[in-house]
């Protein structure tokens, strides 16, 4: 999954003849692997919290020799909304605030279980107002897969912000 989303982000398009580049192929990746001790397995959002600080200590202003500029989240922690209070919600709003770094957030993979939009199925990170929230497309652009989430109808807070190949 992860190359997957490199591609998306910064491949070349050398795979089809330069027909599907990604979105900034000529960027620079950092893999950032979060691992948990398997006694803490439980607390699973500490290990995201500990790599999302790694981003902050390597990107803060004068101190960031890779010029890291956005972190791309595959993950989430929770469906909920935006929560001013979380730990995480605090990071991420660190990260752009004051080191200028743009977060971007799965929405997440629970579309299926209510494709009418009734409930709210989408991150609570990517809900935060600073983040990037994506949805996953097909292959070909042409609709949002049918698992994704889409956040619920008549609350546009909670909708992605913007949708990329997921499938």
């Amino acid at each position: 999954h992860g190359t997957h989303v490199a591609g998306t982000v910064a491949g070349n398009g050398d795979a089809s003849a330069g027909a599907r580049a990604g979105v900034a192929p000529g960027a620079n990746l950092i893999g950032l692997t979060v691992s948990i001790p398997e006694e803490v397995t439980s607390d699973l959002e500490d290990g995201y919290i500990q790599g999302l600080e790694w981003v902050y200590e390597h990107s803060r202003p004068g101190a960031n020799p890779d010029n890291i500029r956005v972190v791309t989240n595959s993950w989430h922690s929770t469906v909920d909304e935006y929560d001013p209070n979380t730990v995480l919600t605090q990071v991420i709003e660190k990260l752009t605030f004051e080191n200028n770094v743009i977060s971007t957030w799965s929405a997440g993979n629970d579309g299926r279980d209510d494709p009418e939009g009734k409930e709210l199925t989408t991150s609570g990170q990517g809900n935060a107002p600073v983040a990037i929230m994506v949805a996953a497309y097909e292959r070909d652009g042409s609709a949002v897969t049918d698992f994704s989430s889409r956040g619920r109808v008549g609350a546009n807070h909670t909708y992605p912000d913007v949708g990329e190949p997921g499938r």
